[in-house]
């Protein structure tokens, strides 16, 4: 007796078809899978590119390093409510470093961003201006990167000089003012002050 076939030809085509076509939706909708998390992948590594560019102003070298963000609360005590942030970095081989961005709000023209690092032991080890919107000439005298002003900041800390002297010297303090921008040179006093008083009474903990 012949045998007949288990699926007649026509309804094999079509269930071979629905095959087909479940294994090619299936391969899109991996593919689209892996695509996307290739896509979030380079999001999350520019976020993060963008989100330490700042700290490369004030520590050179941050490759290797673990950099976790702080949680930052009562930025009133930094003397703005402007969004200031903070990491702290950690690296096979070398002390663990701070690094904060935060405003000056008391510039001639207006509020002048600035990024500071500190040691463990609370010492400046980098300060850089990152914008400013101060009278050409005058405020990019402190927003040089090889400003000597600025770098005459390196090595103090919270301590040093004493708070009465965190000054410029036309003020009673310590700090050597700059000729034309009294102003803009207090402002960043001022708060690098702020900032160095926050880092030391704030428990800095992690973002996990």
């Amino acid at each position: 007796m012949e045998k007949r076939p288990i699926l007649s030809t026509p309804r094999a085509q079509l269930y071979g078809s629905i095959g087909a076509i479940a294994v090619v939706v299936l391969c899109g909708l991996f593919g689209a899978s892996m695509l996307g998390e290739q896509l979030d992948q380079v999001r999350i590594e520019a976020e993060q590119a963008r989100s330490v560019s700042w700290v490369r102003r004030v520590i050179s070298d941050i490759d290797g390093a673990a950099v976790r963000p702080v949680a930052v609360s009562d930025r009133g005590q930094l003397g703005s409510a402007a969004s200031a942030s903070i990491v702290t970095l950690d690296a096979p081989g070398i002390n663990r470093a701070t690094a904060m961005k935060f405003v000056a709000p008391a510039g001639y023209n207006g509020d002048i961003w600035i990024a500071m690092a500190i040691d463990e032991s609370g010492s400046i080890t980098g300060l850089q201006v990152l914008s400013h919107q101060e009278t050409p000439g005058f405020g990019d005298m402190i927003a040089r990167a090889d400003s000597s002003w600025i770098r005459s900041f390196l090595g103090r800390s919270l301590e040093y000089p004493e708070s009465n002297r965190w000054q410029l010297r036309g003020d009673g303090g310590d700090i050597d003012g700059v000729s034309g921008a009294t102003i803009t040179a207090s402002a960043v006093v001022a708060s690098v002050y702020a900032a160095l008083n926050y880092l030391d009474q704030t428990k800095l903990s992690a973002i996990p």
